[in-house]
């Protein structure tokens, strides 16, 4: 068993090696795990567990035969399908659907793999990549609701894809944030920040994160950081995902002030294990020129769109209390 600890239970990223082959790579925060297992005759269970580590609440299992059983566990049977969290694209009804949110994503592969937030597609009825101006239906393949990451796929061949570092960051280290901050209310292009890697931790010690000075803004979410010093072998690697904000509700209360140049990462680590625990093979540690770092941002960057029907805006906006801040 390898994880960190908090309370005698484990907390944030874990991996379980079991006598017969069998092997769990998840994350774990409070009450709440999830994780992807993976059984020594091909048969893999991506979704959530109880405390027993059993198959519990929403999941999907899928067979060595290729056939797949999705919906509701409980300690470790199959109860019934149901699929409401993960959106698939394949909205059909009459009422219209409107763009309620946006983020930033990246891509990781040369056949449309794209990285982002969990919070950036959780609730959308459609999801779309933007890509030389044309939006491309996408494809939710997963998301880590723990970690906050979703991996999305549209049918497309993107211009270029990113290279993830396995180096662990540093404090001080020099970074660029890329995406699509306030979305397209500013422009259209894509934009960078800069900053350094503040702590190596996020709130709360959360060892999956690290803290940047860099700026971040609605729209971020989901977006790379990427190493942007020059003499480092890792320069233009994908080491972290852009993920929050510090909240100005929890801020004041908690810091009885509203805080500057604090925003939040999630490791390439975390990127790398939610990769592997899905099949999909990806690129890392790459030497980039600047012209190189250059084509990777205009090419590999994208603007995201949720989409969404009035009504289903209607509901998440008083179930979700940092839905503004998507937009």
């Amino acid at each position: 068993f390898v994880s960190e600890f908090r309370n005698d239970e484990p907390y944030g990223q874990f991996t379980v090696y079991v006598p017969d082959g069998t092997i769990l790579v998840g994350d774990a925060k409070d009450e709440f795990k999830y994780a992807t297992i993976t059984y020594p005759n091909g048969n893999k269970y991506t979704g959530e567990l109880n405390d027993d580590f059993e198959r519990h609440g929403q999941g999907k299992m899928t067979y060595a035969n290729g056939t797949t059983k999705e919906g509701i566990w409980k300690e470790d049977e199959f109860q019934y399908a149901k699929n409401e969290s993960t959106p698939k694209n394949n909205y059909s009804d009459d009422e219209e659907l409107i763009p309620a949110a946006s983020g930033s994503g990246f891509a990781v592969t040369s056949d449309g793999y794209v990285v982002t937030n969990n919070h950036v597609v959780k609730d959308c009825n459609n999801v779309e990549i933007y890509h030389k101006g044309r939006a491309i239906p996408a494809i939710v393949v997963n998301v880590d609701p723990i970690v906050d990451l979703a991996i999305i796929k549209g049918n497309f061949r993107p211009e270029k894809f990113y290279y993830l570092s396995t180096k662990r960051p540093r404090l001080r280290m020099s970074v660029d944030v890329i995406g699509y901050g306030f979305g397209k209310k500013i422009s259209s292009n894509v934009k960078i920040t800069r900053g350094i890697i503040s702590s190596l931790v996020g709130i709360e010690n959360d060892s999956s994160r690290f803290q940047i000075d860099a700026a971040v803004q609605p729209g971020n979410s989901g977006g790379p950081i990427i190493d942007s010093d020059e003499k480092s072998p890792t320069y233009g690697n994908v080491i972290g995902v852009a993920v929050e904000k510090v909240n100005v509700d929890w801020a004041k209360k908690n810091l009885s002030r509203v805080p500057e140049n604090i925003a939040f990462g999630i490791k390439s680590g975390a990127v790398i294990n939610f990769l592997d625990g899905n099949n999909i093979e990806y690129s890392i540690d790459n030497e980039l020129s600047f012209e190189e770092i250059d084509a990777l941002i205009h090419g590999g960057t994208y603007y995201l769109s949720c989409l969404m029907t009035l009504s289903q805006y209607e509901k998440v906006k008083k179930t979700r209390v940092l839905f503004s801040d998507l937009e």
